[in-house]
Formats: structure tokens, C-alpha cells, sequence
């Protein structure tokens, strides 16, 4: 499997990655190809770690050990993103948990709700980091989608949290936003459906789509940074498999950005700032945290153990 190189990152390799990148006349609204990547052209993360990251996948997925003895220093607090909460726990984050917990480790789930915005998800947050280190040990926080923004709000939002938390690990997060919830929001038509659907038939918060856009991320941002010195790992990932599940919104951003992603998240957008990122090929937006049809080196177990290695190294 290839390594990810940067111009899979800038969107120019988007071509050699995808094998297709034409552009359509008639997409809706006016589109968002100027914020793709707004926060990494203003602050760049701090180091990429794909090739330490390919090795340690590699190691763990071949069995083999990675993570260090002062992993048991800590608890490990995972959220997941959009749904996590809705689908069966056999089907979402159970290999990641049973990864950790498998190597002796204090693993647990956050009882979020999914469909509710960042800064309420950011609140129940806090309170579990809290009950969490009552005996002294400090948290590795882990989110997956929008479980990162949650995550990371926690952070910005309460510093009583960022005093208790060794590092942040996010997995696919549209940290600075997804190109998918801004154009819905900027389209009147697809705005109102989606609004309905979201708070008539699944009972969701029409603030927790709303907060997945460039504009509220960039509104947010600029009110709650992360705090400095703060111990980040970012995973960004493209897919380009005809079998992703994510396959149309991954054709969407490909046709209309000329944009490789992993179905709902530009690899730029998923990086934070100061952080030490890695970039995977092959992996589309669910892969990382759920049992997956496609063939690659990459498992939900493996992924995690090689990224909180990073954490702690």
C-alpha cells in the first residue's frame, strides 16, 4: 500500500489518487472551494508522522506489540461521531475498546448524544474526564468524526479538562469543517430537507449539523483555540474503493472540489493545528471504527493501538 504523500493533503494529488476529476456545471449553491483548507493554510500542523504511523499499524496488525509500559498511566475515554450512539456497540467502537482494554488498559466509552451540538457534547465531556481521574491518573482522549470536535471543544471550552488530559487523538474529524454540511447548509432546498429529516424523523439537533460547517467551525475556532502545548494527534484518510459505503458523498467532493477525502472529510480539514498527523489511503470515513468489507492492512484495532503509541512516544 502506498504511503500518502503531501499532495494528497493540498488536494493536488487528488487526480493521481482518485483517477478522476472532472468539474460539473450544475451543482447546487455556490459551493465552498475557497474554505477547503482554511485552517491548515493559517496554521500548519506541527509534524507528519504517517511513516511511524504505517510502521506501528503494521506491527499491531500483524500481532505484534507497540504500545509502552506506561500506557496503564492513563484512561482512555473514546467518542464517536454522528450516529455512534444509534447504531448496535457491537458495530461501533467495540474494536477499538476491546483493542485497548485487551492490551490491560482503561478504556471506556463517553455517553454522548450524537445529534446534539459540540459545545453541549463539550459539557458531558468534561464531567467524564472529571469522574474519570478521581484517582489521579490523567485522560488520552479519543474521537472519531465529529466525537474529535466534541472532543477538542472540551479542551477550548474548559480548561479544568486540558489539566486532566495527557493527549487528544482525533480520527477523521472535520475539525475546520466538511465541504458535505457546508453546501447543505448553503443551498435553501437541501438546507430544509435535511432540517426536516434531521428534526422530525431522527429527533436530532439542528445545531449539531450546523456546527460541522466551515463558517460555524471558523466562528468557533476564533472563540475557543486549543490550548497551547496541548498533546495532539490527528489521523486524516482518502478512500477510493467503488465498495465505501461513503461512495457518493466521496464522488461528490472528488466531481465538484476535485478533493480526495474520505467520503465526508478533507484530508486537510481533519488536521489540527500543532499537531502530529497521519495520513492512510484506503480507508473511508467508518473504516476506522467499524468492521469494514474493505481489504487492507488497516484494522479498528490496529489504527488505534498504532495512534496512542504516537500519543505516548
Amino acid at each position: 500500500m502506498r504511503r500518502p504523500t503531501a499532495e494528497v493533503v493540498s488536494g493536488r494529488g487528488a487526480d493521481t489518487v482518485l483517477g478522476f476529476g472532472r468539474r460539473f456545471p450544475f451543482w447546487r449553491g455556490s459551493g465552498c472551494a475557497g474554505q477547503i483548507g482554511w485552517l491548515a493554510r493559517q496554521a500548519r500542523p506541527a509534524a507528519n508522522v504517517s511513516a511511524q504511523f504505517a510502521a506501528l499499524n503494521a506491527t499491531a496488525f500483524a500481532g505484534g506489540a507497540v504500545l509502552p509500559a506506561h500506557a496503564k498511566d492513563f484512561v482512555y475515554l473514546c467518542v464517536g461521531g454522528i450516529f455512534s450512539d444509534r447504531v448496535p456497540r457491537a458495530y461501533y467502537f467495540k474494536e477499538n475498546l476491546e483493542a485497548l482494554k485487551g492490551e490491560g488498559l482503561d478504556a471506556r466509552r463517553v455517553q454522548i448524544d450524537s445529534l446534539a451540538g459540540v459545545a453541549t457534547n463539550a459539557r458531558v465531556i468534561r464531567d467524564a474526564v472529571l469522574a474519570a481521574t478521581l484517582e489521579g491518573k490523567k485522560v488520552v482522549l479519543i474521537g472519531h468524526s465529529k466525537g474529535g470536535l466534541d472532543c477538542a471543544a472540551a479542551l477550548a471550552m474548559h480548561p479544568e479538562v486540558a489539566a486532566k488530559t495527557h493527549a487528544l487523538i482525533t480520527m477523521q474529524s472535520p475539525y475546520a469543517g466538511s465541504p458535505v454540511a457546508q453546501d447543505i447548509a448553503d443551498d435553501p432546498l437541501q438546507k430544509n430537507v435535511a432540517t426536516l429529516l434531521l428534526e422530525k424523523v431522527i429527533r436530532g439537533n439542528r445545531a449539531m449539523a450546523e456546527d460541522l460547517t466551515y463558517s460555524k467551525r471558523q466562528e468557533f475556532l476564533a472563540r475557543y483555540a486549543l490550548p497551547e502545548g496541548l498533546n495532539v494527534v490527528s489521523l486524516a484518510t482518502v478512500d477510493s474503493d467503488l465498495l465505501s459505503v461513503n461512495r457518493a458523498p466521496n464522488d461528490y467532493i472528488r466531481l465538484r472540489y476535485r478533493k480526495a477525502s474520505d467520503g465526508l472529510v478533507v484530508p486537510e480539514d481533519a488536521l489540527l493545528p500543532n499537531s502530529r498527523y497521519a495520513l492512510a489511503e484506503g480507508l473511508d470515513h467508518l473504516s476506522t471504527t467499524c468492521p469494514s468489507a474493505q481489504r487492507t492492512t488497516y484494522t479498528p484495532a490496529s489504527i488505534t493501538k498504532a495512534l496512542v503509541a504516537i500519543a505516548l512516544s
